[in-house]
């Protein structure tokens, strides 16, 4: 068991004030606490080895950038992706700006710095 990674609290000024990150073609909501929760799980990822067989849960579908990235380090690696969107939007793309409609985007090189670089 590797733990619980610590999402910390935030107040509703917070949240507010970094609702919206402009990307010059679009926007992306809450970039700097998603960005953040990713790199966790990522790091968290990384511990593991080739043998392990990791369960992570919680989040939404932004969560799958941390792990598919930190998983993925360890080698060739198949994910099935099941969902009634494709969650390929860019920041370019997205009509939302929700990062959980931008993981297979992310994951394959296309989106946000913070998001392609764990």
């Amino acid at each position: 068991d590797a733990g619980n990674i610590h999402v910390p609290e935030r107040d509703e000024d917070t949240v507010r004030a970094e609702r919206w990150v402009e990307t010059g073609g679009g926007g992306l909501r809450h970039l700097s606490a998603i960005s953040a929760v990713c790199q966790a799980i990522y790091d968290v990822a990384q511990r593991c080895s080739a043998q392990d067989f990791p369960i992570f849960l919680g989040g939404d579908h932004a969560m799958a950038i941390g792990t598919i990235s930190g998983m993925a380090a360890h080698g060739p690696l198949g994910v099935i992706w099941v969902d009634a969107h494709g969650d390929f939007n860019t920041p370019d793309t997205t009509p939302s700006g929700n990062i959980h409609g931008m993981p297979m985007a992310v994951l394959t090189g296309q989106g946000h710095p913070n998001l392609v670089n764990l």
